[in-house]
């Protein structure tokens, strides 16, 4: 009986976390519009082998009638973003630490916009496959004042929403010859 109602619990206490996720939709969803332009596997072939790099590109668009303030990192591990395409699910910029992190502030009036490249990792980004594809990308936010949200998705933040994008994206694929060549 005792084990019934530890799983009960667990079963709880995860309805109630996707239930705050899908209430985070609502409300950042009415400040902000995130259109994901494409993700990007980069191939580089040198003479000693070939090295990958992955790529987000993302438009963040004001969609409220206020000017907002949206703040973006250079440390990619604040940039701690979950991602779905089709069935697979991607913990993107995993737990990690940096040596400095320089915040961006993006002033954006009603109906401006800015586009982001972003430098992602994950265990199982090779996963990825060429094509148009049903993408989920959330983006964690955190309101400081009535104008200003930040991107942070370090764990011990407990004021985190979510930015979320569902719908279709490209996924490419960049092949740079670095060879020399005779």
């Amino acid at each position: 009986m005792r084990y019934h109602f530890i799983l009960f619990f667990i079963l709880f206490a995860y309805a109630k976390s996707f239930t705050q996720i899908i209430d985070s939709k609502r409300q950042f969803n009415t400040k902000f519009r995130i259109a994901l332009d494409s993700i990007e596997r980069k191939l580089i072939v040198n003479k000693f082998g070939t090295d990958s790099s992955y790529l987000l590109y993302y438009t963040i668009t004001n969609i409220s009638k206020d000017t907002l303030t949206y703040i973006t990192n250079s440390c990619f591990y604040y940039n701690h973003y979950s991602l779905k395409v089709e069935e697979i699910e991607f913990d993107l910029n995993p737990k990690g630490g940096c040596i400095f992190n320089e915040t961006t502030s993006h002033l954006l009036p009603p109906g401006g916009f800015f586009k982001k490249t972003e430098f992602i990792t994950a265990f199982n980004l090779h996963a990825l496959t060429k094509g148009e594809r049903n993408v989920t990308l959330l983006i964690p936010l955190i309101q400081d004042n009535e104008i200003q949200y930040r991107v942070d998705g370090r764990v011990f933040d407990e004021n985190v929403e979510y930015l979320i994008f569902d719908n279709q994206a490209k996924i490419v694929e960049t092949i740079l010859n670095k060879r020399k060549r005779n």
